[in-house]
């Protein structure tokens, strides 16, 4: 089997959502999907000065304990590693246009520790951690839980906690790189905000039960 296997480094562009395993489909399994924005930067000899370039949208799927533990850590801005197998899927909106959207079904990700601080908690393996029917997204989209219920009050902008005033702006810019692409246009791209309906009417339930499938096979 030929894979592309690869590493990205960027930001969480909305709340992860998360799908409980479905007890009626066979081979069903946890998952949690979110979206991750990679800005380049590079050096600008006519401005004197370092500058964003194009960010690139990655959808990211991750699948039981992984997708357990990403769920409850990840949020909005969270600066994040991500390693996994890439693969390009297709999708038609109402209108019937194609679009493209580059996918990594995670095998690792980690918080990015540069700009900020992350407190590891060692968890206890649940035996069927699958049939854990309390981490369903809520309503909102907020994932297992809000930002401010998982980091406390300072989890509202995207700062990473034990991050003091004097560092928070570099914390949210990542050293300035893609901070606006976060908070303005950080799911512009995604096809009806990756982890809900798309504009055709498809539920992301449907790829992720071909993954699951996919591996099976």
């Amino acid at each position: 089997m030929n894979d592309t296997i690869m590493t990205i480094r960027g930001w969480v562009g909305g709340a992860p959502r998360h799908y409980p395993k479905d007890p009626k489909v066979t081979g069903s399994r946890m998952a949690t999907t979110f979206r991750v924005g990679v800005t380049p930067r590079y050096y600008s000899r006519a401005e004197g000065e370092y500058q964003d370039g194009m960010t690139t949208w990655f959808s990211v799927r991750s699948y039981g304990n992984l997708a357990y533990n990403a769920a409850s850590s990840l949020g909005k801005g969270t600066p994040v590693i991500v390693r996994g197998k890439l693969s390009t899927r297709q999708w038609s909106d109402k209108d019937g246009v194609v679009h493209n959207e580059l996918v990594i079904v995670a095998d690792s990700i980690g918080v990015e520790i540069s700009a900020g601080m992350a407190n590891y908690v060692r968890v206890m393996r649940i035996a069927n951690p699958d049939e854990t029917d309390q981490w369903r997204t809520s309503p909102d989209g907020q994932g297992l839980a809000t930002q401010a219920e998982r980091s406390g009050d300072d989890a509202d902008d995207g700062t990473p906690v034990g991050v003091g005033e004097a560092d928070a702006d570099v914390a949210r810019g990542f050293g300035e790189a893609g901070a606006d692409g976060v908070e303005d246009g950080a799911e512009a791209d995604a096809p009806g905000g990756f982890g809900e309906e798309r504009a055709d009417g498809v539920e992301i339930e449907a790829d992720l039960e071909r993954d699951v499938n996919e591996a099976v096979a």
